[in-house]
């Protein structure tokens, strides 16, 4: 006496290849979901003081963002940008405060 045996779809284990194209599909929709999904950018207008330093930023001329950074003790200013190429905060400049205002 011979049995046959079907086993349906959903009984079958699945094999590893078909899990892997699985994730990785699921792994694709998720990253064309948060690429259309943007933040909003951050809006630079903080300002943080104590007795030694002065901080702020503000945005510049070119579109980008500065930070401003007064050392009330020597009375420097310095500047510094953010450059997208290196990934990094440059300084851009640095002063008295009474140079700027002669």
């Amino acid at each position: 006496m011979s049995q046959t045996h079907t086993t349906s779809a959903a009984s079958r284990p699945l094999d590893v290849k078909s899990f892997a194209v699985g994730v990785l599909a699921l792994m694709a929709v998720v990253l064309v979901a948060l690429h259309l999904v943007k933040p909003e950018p951050a809006v630079a207008t903080e300002t943080v003081s104590n007795r030694d330093y002065q901080a702020a930023t503000a945005e510049t001329a070119a579109g980008g963002d500065a930070v401003y950074v007064l050392d009330n003790r020597t009375g420097v200013l310095a500047v510094l940008t953010y450059d997208q190429q290196r990934r990094q905060m440059v300084p851009r400049d640095a002063r008295r405060i009474t140079d700027l205002f002669r």
